[in-house]
Parts: C-alpha cells; sequence; structure tokens
C-alpha cells in the first residue's frame, strides 16, 4: 500500500512541477471509490444474484456427500467388529476416498466461484473505468484516485475535500441516477438468511 500511495503522490507531484507557472492549465485532482460505483451499479444484483443460485448448487453436493460420508461411518462402526481384516481395510480406504472427494469438492467450489465472480464482474469494472475516463476528459481532471478500502484496491487518499469526489458524476456517465441509489441506501434493509458456512468434515468416533 504504501509503494502505490508513493508512486501516485511522485506522479502527483512531477505533474505540478511540469506545470508552467505562466500557463493557464491547472492541475485538477478528483477521486471515487470503486466499492461504492460497483455495489451501486444495477448489474451487480445479476452478478450476486447467479453466484449466490452456483454457491448453493456447490453447498448442496457437499451437504450430500457430507451425509453419505456419515452414514458410511455410521455403518462401519456398527459392523467393524464383525468384518475380517480384509474388508476392514477396504472399508477404510473407501472412506479415506471419499473424505479427500470431500475436500477436492470443497477447495474446487471455492476456486471456481471466484474464477465465475471475475469473469462476471469483470465488464461491470471495463464499463466503471471508460465512465471514469470520461469524466475525467470532460471535465479536465488531470487525475482522479481511489479511495476504496477492499482486500482487492488499496487506497491512495488519506483526505480530500468532498467536492472533488466525482462518484456521482461517474453514475450519471453510466446512465444511473445517483440521488436514487442515496435514498435506496436509506431505506431498511431487508432481512437476508445468513451464509452458510463452509461443512465441517465428518468425524470419526
Amino acid at each position: 500500500m504504501k509503494k502505490q500511495l508513493f508512486a501516485v503522490l511522485a506522479v502527483v507531484a512531477l505533474a505540478i512541477l511540469g506545470v508552467d507557472a505562466n500557463a493557464q492549465t491547472a492541475l485538477k485532482v478528483g477521486y471515487t471509490d470503486i466499492d461504492v460505483l460497483l455495489a451501486g451499479h444495477p448489474k451487480t444484483k445479476t452478478v450476486e444474484a447467479e453466484l449466490n443460485t452456483r454457491r448453493t448448487q456447490y453447498q448442496n453436493q457437499i451437504q450430500t456427500l457430507q451425509k453419505e460420508i456419515q452414514d458410511k461411518i455410521g455403518a462401519y462402526q456398527k459392523a467393524e467388529n464383525t468384518m475380517s481384516d480384509v474388508i476392514k481395510a477396504d472399508k477404510q480406504k473407501e472412506l479415506q476416498g471419499l473424505q479427500e472427494r470431500y475436500q477436492t469438492l470443497g477447495q474446487s467450489a471455492e476456486t471456481e466461484l471466484a474464477q465465475k465472480q471475475q469473469q462476471l464482474l469483470q465488464p461491470i469494472l471495463t464499463e466503471i473505468d471508460n465512465a471514469i475516463k470520461a469524466v475525467a476528459k470532460e471535465n479536465q481532471y488531470t487525475f482522479i484516485l481511489s479511495s476504496s478500502i477492499s482486500m482487492q484496491l488499496n487506497p491512495v487518499v488519506l483526505y480530500a475535500d468532498p467536492a472533488t469526489e466525482v462518484t456521482d458524476l461517474v453514475f450519471k456517465k453510466m446512465g444511473i441516477d445517483p440521488e436514487a441509489l442515496k435514498k435506496a441506501a436509506q431505506q431498511p434493509a431487508a432481512t437476508t438468511p445468513a451464509t452458510n458456512p463452509k461443512p465441517a468434515a465428518p468425524k470419526k468416533n
């Protein structure tokens, strides 16, 4: 984060030094929050709905496999004393294979969901990027910095005059009414079910 901040500040400083003192053009800097723009984009809800559907499908598969493992563990434990060593070893190998399949399924689900999220969000992020560039050009901004604090984007703005924020301009450039978004945000949030935690691996007694 420090390297990114210093890099931006260095660019800004060089730009200031490069401005001719006699020129009429002044350095103009604005900022916005990519997370806010992304959350306010109507297509983001469609992406979230599709991801939730896929997530539910994966959870159902994992829970089905989890139940199968638990049932077979129970059956094994009941009949263990009557099994020959050969059958017992075969059953243990089967259970180990199911456990490995369970872990692989969980890891694959997480990886595929992350890849799908990136794939679905990329067109929206591209649209936001194009809108930011258009706003900068039309309003003669020299720089538009990021104030996002998400895991994906480190902020490069520690303080800025609110008057220099261009988020509403970017929304309007994409055909989105920022005032409608603000009113919607003030409405009581609908209660949503908690996300199911990742199922724990079945335990052997």
